[in-house]
């Protein structure tokens, strides 16, 4: 499942949209694996190499991508009538992503894993924050129980 962010918010690295999507349990910031392909300017088709990448590098479904499977239709060759054909979409975790451009050691590759880099970085630190202010705040609940004392939450962020 896909959810998108509004566009005043969306974020775009590298030319490549993140956006937040459910892999597994948890919601995450993930990149299209179609977009990643056509910046790291790969000369193999997007299906083959990713097929490839999903085996050669034991990545797994759930945990490290979801797919988003659509159907679309196009006309085959000499024929007039569209023949449906399905679209696979892969919606990668942005680890996976910076270890996919790493592994195409290329400037492309190093330019995108670069600031996959930096995006999980930010990602970790503001993680680590948000448990300290849940901590303190337990804390402060856990003491005012146990005293049995007024509490203002107002005062544990002065």
């Amino acid at each position: 499942m896909i959810v998108k962010q509004d566009n005043a918010t969306a974020l775009i690295v590298a030319g490549i949209e993140v956006v937040v999507a459910t892999i597994g349990d948890d919601h995450v910031q993930t990149v299209n694996a179609r977009e990643l392909h056509a910046f790291l300017e790969v000369g193999r088709d997007f299906p083959t190499w990713m097929k490839n990448r999903i085996e050669k590098y034991r990545f797994s479904e759930g945990a490290d991508y979801t797919v988003q499977v659509s159907g679309t239709s196009s006309p085959v060759l000499g024929d007039s009538l569209p023949s449906p054909r399905t679209a696979i979409e892969y919606h990668i975790s942005l680890d996976m992503a910076k270890e996919l451009a790493m592994v195409e050691n290329n400037a492309k590759g190093r330019e995108a894993s670069r600031h996959f880099s930096r995006l999980v970085e930010q990602r970790a630190v503001e993680k680590a924050l948000a448990n300290q202010q849940l901590t303190a705040v337990s804390t402060a609940v856990q003491a005012a129980v146990t005293q049995e004392q007024p509490m203002f939450l107002s005062d544990q962020f002065e």
